[in-house]
């Protein structure tokens, strides 16, 4: 390239550059000053359910519905850039997913208020986290602030179910093959007061057990006996796995855990 034609290049180069430092922004490139919103000072109620304090006909079907109010500051910067602001309730293993969303209203002064009915399972006492995050329209996340609701079943009406016994079938298996787990459970209330039945696996999974006849290789529809049928495959090494059972009613209570060891070779 001749140098005059090189220079000219270069002077072009130097003025469009400067054209654009002078100027706000670069089309198409964000303002580092355009921070996503911030929320602080989280404040909702109630903070305890107590279940023992419920109408007991109001846990007839296991639930009860909790009025959340929840209120949050919120920052959107020197634009005031927020666009939505949002609240989730996780339950207590914070698995699975989430119990209650929701949207918070701007009310004056830089805070967004909620009130939402909430249903809880009475049969999962805990702390469920509240968690609420801003966005603004660039699409930009907040920080997040989250508080525990703790759904208390220590007083909770009656007395809590049993899990008389755990079988497996077979006790001793050599994979592949089908492993059948059936617990026995009773309630003080009856058997119409069991919630649910919950079985983990030796890697921490959790499912619920059937009492309904169909299900899992039950037999028996609401007899009591809760059956969860398991494919265990070639290639897992032989030694003994232990299977976790534990019991919920709609009062809240929650039985013993009993394991059930089954050996594989």
């Amino acid at each position: 390239m001749p140098a005059r034609a090189t220079q000219s290049l270069a002077t072009a180069l130097v003025v469009y550059v400067a054209v654009l430092w002078g100027c706000d922004a670069v089309p198409g490139v964000r303002d580092v000053s355009d921070l996503p919103p911030g929320v602080s000072e989280l404040d909702f109620s109630p903070r305890t359910v107590d279940i023992a304090q419920l109408d007991p006909q109001d846990l007839a079907d296991g639930l009860t519905d909790v009025n959340l109010n929840v209120s949050v500051a919120v920052d959107g910067g020197p634009e005031g850039d927020v666009d939505s602001v949002h609240f989730v309730v996780r339950p207590p293993l914070r698995s699975g997913m989430p119990v209650a969303t929701g949207v918070l209203l701007p009310v004056g002064g830089g805070r967004y208020e909620a009130a939402s009915t909430v249903t809880l399972p009475v049969g999962q006492p805990g702390n469920y986290v509240v968690v609420v995050y801003a966005s603004d329209q660039q699409g930009q996340l907040s920080n997040q602030v989250q508080g525990n609701l703790f759904l208390d079943a220590t007083n909770a009406v009656g007395n809590p179910p049993v899990v008389e016994q755990v079988e497996a079938f077979p006790e001793v298996m050599t994979p592949p093959g089908t492993l059948v787990i059936v617990a026995t459970v009773s309630d003080p209330e009856g058997l119409l007061n069991i919630l649910r039945v919950e079985i983990t696996t030796p890697t921490d999974q959790k499912f619920a057990m059937a009492d309904d006849g169909e299900s899992l290789g039950d037999e028996v529809a609401d007899d009591g006996r809760y059956t969860a049928a398991f494919n265990v495959s070639s290639g897992l090494p032989p030694g003994v796995q232990v299977f976790k059972v534990q019991a919920f009613d709609r009062n809240g209570n929650v039985s013993n855990v009993v394991d059930r060891p089954v050996t594989i070779q």
